[in-house]
């Protein structure tokens, strides 16, 4: 794009940087949101209701090592709830008479042990959190006036939810690993 004498391009330039800064901005904003609210269903609202217990697992169809199909005899904790468990997803195959920890939400359905759940929650929640940093300093450098300098406050918000997001999500993706 040329600059005209009077310098309307470069202005006509840093008009558009910062329209894309702020289109990306909120891209990014909806994404992290997104991905704290993927969180809160993966966690808290897809146990509400379920019941704790085990799976004895009587047959274990390795597909790969990490993705096995079980079935078996659903137990739950307080002995009230007893029912045949078809096409269950622990992860890792399990040998005949292995105890696998898994909510049941229904007589078909049945999700890995809670721990499981909340740490991939977890992981979520923090990967929407350094999200949500990012679109701050994408968002911050859209509205703020030209030639004026990111405040301190912003520049720290910017990088305590982007800094602390990535390590939640380092640690919540190993602990879902380690439990899984």
């Amino acid at each position: 794009m040329r600059t005209r004498a009077d310098g309307t391009g470069a202005a006509t330039r840093g008009t558009m940087r910062r329209v894309a800064a702020g289109l990306l901005g909120l891209l990014v904003l909806l994404l992290g949101l997104g991905c704290l609210a993927a969180g809160y269903l993966e966690g808290p609202v897809q146990l509400d209701g379920g019941t704790p217990g085990a799976v004895t697992v009587e047959r274990c169809d390795p597909r790969s090592f990490e993705d096995a199909v079980c079935s078996g005899v659903f137990r739950s904790h307080d002995g009230e709830v007893r029912h045949r468990v078809q096409d269950f997803r622990p992860g890792a195959p399990h040998d005949p008479g292995d105890e696998v920890e898994a909510v049941s939400l229904s007589p078909d359905r049945l999700e890995p042990a809670a721990r499981v759940l909340w740490a991939q929650a977890a992981y979520l929640v923090c990967f929407g959190v350094a999200l949500c940093g990012v679109a701050v300093f994408l968002l911050s450098g859209a509205f703020r006036p030209a030639g004026r300098a990111r405040s301190r406050a912003t520049g720290l918000t910017g990088r305590v939810l982007v800094l602390g997001g990535l390590a939640g999500t380092g640690v919540g993706a190993i602990v879902a690993a380690v439990l899984a």
